[in-house]
């Protein structure tokens, strides 16, 4: 939905003194579950309802480096989204400097939607929050992977399930370099 640059900038304003609550709304369900559960159900919490936004984010990966727009199925037109770029890009700093365990856990509500994503053979999808999730979540001034136990775990389950997805010949040439993508970016950080 756009509703306009002047509409859309007071609801980054507004919305920027409720991000903390957002980020902990994000990663709730992950802080209060113990391992083994949080492993079991995040992707099945998501695949119930997909949520949209984590659509809008890995569309948002592949238009904003023109270079990733080869990574794109679809062809989507630009998204007017820069409210909701601005957004993420508060979110990522509060993540950033808060507490590595809230980073882990909306990490792994990450990674239960690209978990999803992967499942359905949506690989510019796929893709998209890879490169999100490598890129600008746990790249330059992150915590270690190491302090994220479950991050770490989610990203090499992932990163087997595309291993051999890419072993079966499951996708299309696409969707085969899309996987390839996604799998490069995830070896580079484990």
């Amino acid at each position: 939905m756009y509703v306009g640059s002047r509409h859309a900038s007071n609801v980054v304003s507004v919305a920027k003194s409720w991000l903390p609550i957002l980020i902990l709304g994000l990663g709730c369900n992950q802080l209060m579950m113990s391992e083994k559960e949080s492993n079991l159900e995040s992707a099945d919490l998501v695949e119930a309802r997909f949520p949209l936004w984590l659509s809008v984010l890995g569309k948002i990966e592949l238009h904003r480096d023109g270079d990733l727009c080869q990574y794109d199925d679809n062809q989507t037109p630009k998204l007017q989204t820069s409210a909701f770029e601005n957004l993420i890009e508060m979110l990522l700093i509060l993540l950033k400097k808060g507490c590595p365990r809230i980073l882990d856990a909306v990490g792994v509500v990450i990674l239960a939607g690209l978990e999803v994503a992967l499942k359905r053979a949506e690989f510019s999808l796929v893709f998209g929050l890879v490169h999100f999730t490598c890129t600008k979540m746990f790249g330059n001034g992150s915590a270690p992977l190491e302090e994220l136990e479950l991050t770490s775990y989610s990203l090499q389950k992932i990163y087997q399930w595309i291993e051999q997805d890419l072993r079966d010949h499951h996708s299309n040439k696409d969707g085969r370099h899309q996987l390839e993508g996604a799998h490069s970016l995830i070896q580079s950080l484990l």
